[in-house]
């Protein structure tokens, strides 16, 4: 694998990690603002039908609400999954079997690594992905050749 390719790799489980990060954040700016209308609509007093209007229009709204919010929820944890098959998708360039773990991969393009003198930011977000997920330390280096910034550059 070229030095080249591994950084192709990170600009890619880059955009990975950050559709992890946009959906846990939207995730919860929902959810705030649904419970702050629920809130305002309780504390409207104005309403002579109070129970119509929470029928008609809150109980709808919430319950509408709920599907897309518990998909933001889950986009961490679709990221990871995908990382995890792009990880076995690239697996035969390191000459490892397609079903290999991601944990496996990982560690292949951590030696890909040092034979090509690529690396991390020190205890950056690639290096952290890389740790938490897979139990790899990545190489790491300031200036590093592999940039965190990428992760949240639309298009590198």
């Amino acid at each position: 694998m070229t030095p080249d390719r591994i950084r192709e790799l990170f600009k890619i489980i880059g955009k990975l990690i950050r559709l992890g990060e946009i959906g846990a954040a939207a995730a919860s700016g929902v959810k705030d603002h649904l419970v702050a209308v629920q809130e305002q609509f309780a504390a409207a007093s104005g309403s002579k039908d109070p129970y119509g209007e929470m029928s008609s229009f809150l109980v709808p709204t919430l319950t509408n609400s709920r599907p897309p919010t518990q998909g933001m929820d889950r986009l961490t944890t679709i990221a990871r999954s995908g990382a995890d098959l792009y990880l076995s998708a690239v697996a035969a360039e390191l000459g490892l079997p397609a079903n290999s773990p991601a944990a496996s991969v990982m560690a292949a393009i951590k030696t890909a690594m040092q034979a090509h003198a690529q690396q991390v930011p020190p205890s950056g977000a690639f290096y952290t992905f890389a740790l938490t997920g897979y139990a790899v330390q990545l190489p790491q280096g300031n200036p590093p050749t592999i940039d965190d910034g990428w992760i949240t550059t639309v298009i590198v």
